[in-house]
């Protein structure tokens, strides 16, 4: 069921659909409600491995039911486990929109302490070890070679995901004769284009009852519209071997350090050791374009002097500049791309309200 229809349900008085949308934004404090509701008195029971503080998840409560608007609601009673283990529980009672804002003769709503999460001791140990495992791995050519294949995996999907969505079927492939991969790309399509169109034309409709993101939607589009009709398509195209690279950098160092989609003991190791193993590996790629002549002049020379690599045709045939700037914009790419992780991770809560935002009605 979508966000839309429990806010139609919600307003309706469904005691399940409030509920399910209070358990949404308090998520991230990992409690759980129980609502019913009986004329025009909403009870909320609170269930959670550990409370904040009353009046915190008080005023969560009464703001998320002010966004709301439920008709008909006027006396709001929640109750929760309390923070004394000698007091069972506790309750309060209120009316809607006491809690949010101040008893002022104007309201005004109340300053929001901007929440930053920390590094939990399982994620420093994870980052730890998957930073020494890289380095490992790096330094010993044998086992440098095992894990290279990920990194090609990934340059090649870059190409390939980018290619098809500018209407040019691709299918990534292994070079075995260079020891790299290589994405063979088809002219452009039509039809591929068309079907691009209807996809965005089908989320729009699926987002129908969020006119924000439909906002956001309209802008990408006409974003990627622009990017279709101009050389910009190519230049991500080809960018984004590179780019993509970079970008899992970010989501493995990001997934590693809060612990998200880690289901086994060690998954966040691997994640940080796969993140800093790809740093390594791009880092050393782009020094060596830079201030070695002998690896630049090889690079230059492409794939059996046929096939210009990515950074040639980026620097030669798009931006007119040396090899070594192209090379120097992947550089600071990737030394910036840890930092992106962490500040994702730190202030989790100020791009989750800005989804939320966007998911509001």
């Amino acid at each position: 069921m979508s966000k839309g229809e429990l806010l139609q349900l919600a307003r309706q008085g469904d005691p399940e659909a409030i509920a399910t949308l209070l358990n949404y934004t308090l998520q991230h404090k990992q409690i759980r409600t129980e609502v019913s509701l009986e004329g025009g008195c909403l009870d909320i029971i609170l269930y959670a491995p550990q409370l904040p503080e009353p009046k915190a998840a008080l005023v969560l409560i009464d703001r998320e039911l002010m966004r709301l608007k439920i008709p008909g609601i006027t006396i709001i009673t929640v109750r929760g486990p309390s923070l004394n283990p000698d007091q069972p529980t506790w309750e309060e009672e209120f009316t809607l929109g006491k809690r949010a804002y101040s008893n002022s003769p104007h309201p005004q709503p109340k300053a929001i302490t901007l929440e930053v999460k920390s590094v939990s001791k399982e994620g420093w140990r994870a980052l730890i070890t998957g930073l020494v495992l890289s380095i490992i791995l790096v330094v010993v050519s044998p086992l440098k070679l095992m894990f290279y294949g990920f990194s090609i995996l990934v340059h090649e999907l870059g190409h390939t995901i980018t290619n098809w969505l500018f209407g040019r079927p691709a299918i990534p492939t292994v070079d075995l004769l260079y020891g790299g991969g290589l994405t063979i790309v088809f002219d452009q399509s039509v039809i591929v284009i068309g079907l691009v169109y209807v996809a965005m034309g089908t989320l729009f409709y699926l987002c129908r009852f969020y006119p924000r993101l439909q906002g956001v939607l309209v802008l990408l589009a006409g974003i990627y519209t622009c990017c279709l009709f101009s050389p910009m398509n190519r230049i991500l195209s080809t960018a984004m071997g590179h780019g993509m690279e970079v970008t899992a950098i970010m989501v493995c160092l990001y997934l590693s350090t809060s612990g998200y989609f880690c289901r086994m003991a060690g998954d966040r190791s691997i994640y940080a050791m796969l993140g800093f193993f790809t740093l390594f590996l791009d880092l050393q790629f782009a020094w060596k374009l830079i201030y070695d002549s002998d690896f630049r002049d090889w690079y230059l020379e492409g794939k059996g002097g046929v096939l210009d690599n990515d950074f040639t045709i980026l620097a030669n045939d798009y931006f007119h500049v040396n090899l070594s700037v192209v090379a120097g914009c992947l550089l600071v790419c990737c030394l910036l791309a840890p930092l992106v992780a962490f500040i994702l991770f730190r202030y989790e809560q100020v791009w989750n309200k800005w989804v939320d935002g966007l998911l509001s009605s």
